[in-house]
């Protein structure tokens, strides 16, 4: 029996046109085609509709805590506890959710950080494979581990966020039932281009890469640490400090996140004391008030 043949994307054929025009060139083909996808939303549909769900979830939950069962924040649910909402945490529950945030939290402070240190020694346009060696990048970064101080630091003030805005609104307009916020960012991201630009671009180069794997003859190396992709799937030691820079900023991002919710379980945490659980002692307006803080606090 024979198989039908594999469906060819708008997006896979662009792709393998530019391939055969840029002897295939994976980078020159992928930076065009972005290019290309900025002003043709047909064609970054094509390419983003894998990770547009998910980015959109995850722009929501920067904003506000994950919550079940409607707009309670007292049913958010504990990343370390199953089956624990919030309102059923104790102490030691909140210990353990505190914990493993001040791990992630360390983590991403630490890979925007050293992006930064990176990106500081570059010229305006040098790509990081221009100035490093594989050798001399792994001395810079044992130097970055020995000298990094570990504080809370942003490097990047006040970053254009256009999908922030539409969050927040998705939020209020809600009423903060997560749902209904997810439905309504959702339709307003498809329904405006830029929104959708704005909101994949940070993430485009990676769906990219599987549709030129699916047309091209040869794979693109990835092998670290020149090679290995940046969040957006954009190639480490091809990136300029803009490039970097960007990467700094969607670290950030998930930074100021993490701090946020540190900052809010913590004072949940002092307020429940050593023996009593959230619901026994705090009401859904003092849960609110905490969030309304402790995402204040951090800019």
């Amino acid at each position: 029996m024979k198989m039908p043949g594999k469906i060819e994307t708008r997006a896979s054929m662009i792709a393998k046109d530019i391939l055969k025009e840029t002897d295939n060139d994976w980078l020159a083909t992928a930076l065009r085609m972005f290019a290309m996808a900025k002003d043709d939303q047909t064609l970054l549909r094509d390419i983003v509709d894998p990770i547009i769900g998910n980015k959109i979830y995850e722009e929501l939950e920067y904003i506000a805590p994950i919550n079940f069962n409607g707009k309670s924040l007292l049913t958010c649910p504990l990343s370390t506890s199953e089956y624990i909402l919030l309102r059923d945490a104790g102490k030691a529950d909140l210990d353990k959710e505190i914990a493993y945030i001040e791990e992630n939290l360390q983590k991403v402070l630490e890979r925007a950080a050293w992006f930064h240190h990176v990106s500081q020694q570059l010229g305006e346009q040098e790509k990081v494979r221009d100035h490093f060696t594989v050798q001399t990048l792994g001395e810079t970064r044992k130097d970055f581990e020995q000298n990094w101080d570990r504080e809370v630091r942003f490097f990047i003030s006040n970053p254009y966020e256009p999908i922030k805005k539409l969050a927040l609104e998705a939020i209020q307009k809600s009423g903060g039932d997560w749902m209904m916020a997810l439905q309504m960012l959702t339709n307003r991201v498809l329904e405006d281009p830029q929104a959708l630009y704005y909101l994949t671009a940070p993430e485009f180069f990676s769906p990219l890469w599987q549709i030129l794997g699916s047309v091209s003859e040869h794979n693109l190396n990835m092998a670290p640490p020149m090679n290995t992709p940046l969040s957006s799937g954009w190639i480490f030691g091809d990136s300029t400090p803009a490039e970097l820079k960007q990467e700094i900023i969607n670290w950030e991002k998930k930074g100021k996140s993490l701090l946020r919710k540190l900052r809010w379980l913590n004072m949940i945490r002092e307020a429940v004391g050593e023996t009593e659980k959230v619901y026994r002692l705090l009401s859904e307006p003092h849960i609110k008030k905490f969030w309304n803080d402790a995402y204040l606090s951090v800019r």
